[in-house]
């Protein structure tokens, strides 16, 4: 009796630690913030720039953001195929992650795969689809970014 009630709590517990947190519903808890930035338009590329910020205005140095970087590299590519995989159209788009607070600057090498989708494209706004899995290999966790979201040249 007591074997099967032991491998069901084994298996929950395996399933359990191989969650991996959806980054792009932070913005509605307490004390997180969003930004998505069109950081640089040119002819032929684009950078994306997603910031999910945690910041506890009670403590000292007690903020972070988690970052993420999408480079299209070519645009007109990026725009026709619609739906672009990270990894895989390597000439086409790319991505970056990493975590910055006060303590931490780096952005060491990390794994974001999964795909990203173009709904809607113009010179101030980018609209996105994405299905993205980012792999912290400095902190050993994985994290999603999922969800649609719109990029937008910063205001000056």
């Amino acid at each position: 009796m007591m074997k099967p009630i032991f491998s069901v709590l084994i298996i929950v517990l395996l399933c359990s630690s191989c969650t991996t947190n959806n980054l792009l519903k932070y913005k509605w808890r307490r004390q997180y913030d969003e930004s998505n930035e069109i950081q640089r338009d040119t002819n032929t590329s684009v950078v994306l720039v997603q910031d999910v910020c945690y910041l506890n205005r009670r403590v000292i140095d007690g903020g972070f953001c988690y970052n993420l970087q999408i480079t299209i590299h070519d645009t007109l590519r990026a725009t026709a195929m619609q739906k672009i995989t990270l990894g895989v159209d390597t000439n086409v788009v790319s991505g970056s992650y990493g975590l910055t607070s006060v303590w931490h600057w780096d952005h060491p090498v990390n794994s974001v795969t999964g795909t990203v989708e173009i709904k809607k494209w113009s010179h101030n706004k980018i609209r996105l689809r994405e299905d993205l899995v980012v792999e912290d290999f400095k902190r050993k966790g994985k994290k999603k970014f999922k969800g649609c979201r719109t990029f937008t040249v910063p205001k000056q």
